[in-house]
């Protein structure tokens, strides 16, 4: 039997939260296996960094880039379970980075991420949205596993698009099975 919670937050989403059944496949691997390019973020001093060189300096094996607003209402929804994966997985040497897609102030919207659950998450901000053009961005909240293949390049691996609940058991496990295989 199928036990999945669904909230209905407007006439035109909704968001999965609660447990998942062990049986679902929410993080459906990627048929291209795009490579991340040079993509230019401000991180939480408000400073450009290339995301690229972030994840070749600080990333192991592969890492969670979800994509939010403060403007949408699933994407806070679902903070609070990214916090709780990122430290489900970082015993793994996984990180999760929340990429704010707002134009606001940098210090503002970091200290709006953390008041909302997201306090182990790594903040980064697209006012540009640079990410959301070069990595197919077309909803948020959007969230890409990324995985460092042998050669150093950083391939997504799956997308989902929508919010989930990502502390869920079986949806870490589809997260490390992703990366880590």
């Amino acid at each position: 039997m199928k036990y999945i919670k669904t909230i209905i937050l407007s006439s035109f989403f909704s968001l999965v939260i609660g447990h998942v059944n062990s049986e679902e496949l929410f993080l459906k691997p990627e048929s291209n296996n795009r490579a991340i390019s040079e993509i230019i973020l401000l991180n939480d001093r408000g400073e450009n960094f290339i995301l690229l060189e972030f994840l070749e300096n600080n990333v192991e094996k592969g890492v969670v880039i979800n994509f939010w607003a403060t403007w949408c209402s699933p994407c806070i929804v679902e903070l609070p379970s990214l916090d709780k994966m990122a430290k489900k997985i970082k015993k793994y040497r996984l990180k999760v980075i929340a990429i704010s897609m707002d134009r606001g102030e940098t210090d503002q919207l970091e200290k709006f991420l953390k008041e909302k659950g997201g306090n182990s998450l790594i903040f980064a901000q697209d006012k540009k949205w640079n990410s959301g053009k070069s990595l197919s961005i077309k909803s948020i909240p959007e969230t890409l596993i990324i995985k460092k293949q042998k050669d150093g390049k950083f391939i997504i691996v799956s997308r989902h698009r929508g919010a989930l609940s990502w502390e869920d058991d079986n949806v870490i496990d589809q997260v490390l099975n992703l990366i880590m295989n």
